[in-house]
């Protein structure tokens, strides 16, 4: 591992354990390894490494979407949307320090920074032609209220997915439940509620035809 990789892991891992504002230069260099001098000649700042591990995150995010471009979501059957369900949450669960410090540098009162935005925006605008695809292929008409289908996205679809994730081992702990038994539930809350817009939806755009 190069230096600047070990420094990015290094300032991941402690500002998802202390939070961007207490983790300090030095203890990043104490992680990583290094001397502090090798951090301020990789990055300008520690805002330059927030920067840089968000930038990071977001490039893995496309390529996740451009590889799954070819992936057909089948809302009709559960099995399949299970599968798909279970691919999405690994992704996220591999990069749990990241996501929580987004969503911790996200919370913030005056928050300028876009990051949880620019990430979603490109999952949620993937999952649009994906249903626009299918809706399409069974001759459904696709005018739909985008503003809907965008709240319903961030709301019901994405959200719940993060809170799962980074929640789901304090959960486990607190109401003494088993991972396979949370996962197992929580589907069957998601296809409630995510899984049985997505049907009304479609329902709902058979009657205008």
């Amino acid at each position: 591992m190069d230096t600047k990789t070990r420094i990015l892991k290094a300032a991941e891992k402690l500002f998802a354990q202390k939070g961007f504002d207490k983790t300090t230069v030095d203890t990043i260099a104490h992680k990583a390894k290094v001397n502090k001098a090798m951090i301020y000649y990789h990055f300008k700042n520690k805002d330059q490494i927030k920067k840089a591990l968000f930038d990071n995150f977001i490039y893995e995010i496309i390529t996740m979407v451009d590889d799954s471009m070819d992936v057909v979501l089948d809302f009709e059957s559960s099995h399949e949307f299970r599968k798909f369900f279970d691919h999405y949450l690994l992704f996220w669960e591999e990069r749990r320090d990241i996501l929580r410090v987004i969503f911790m540098e996200s919370l913030k009162k005056n928050n300028r920074d876009s990051s949880l935005f620019r990430f979603m925006d490109i999952i949620i605008k993937n999952e649009e032609e994906k249903i626009m695809e299918i809706l399409q292929q069974r001759g459904v008409s696709t005018d739909y209220d985008q503003k809907l289908i965008l709240i319903a996205d961030f709301f019901t679809g994405l959200i719940p997915l993060f809170s799962y994730t980074l929640y789901k081992d304090q959960w486990c702990k607190h109401y003494k439940i088993s991972e396979k038994e949370l996962r197992d539930k929580f589907f069957q809350a998601y296809a409630m509620t995510h899984l049985s817009y997505h049907k009304t939806m479609e329902e709902q755009l058979k009657n205008k035809d």
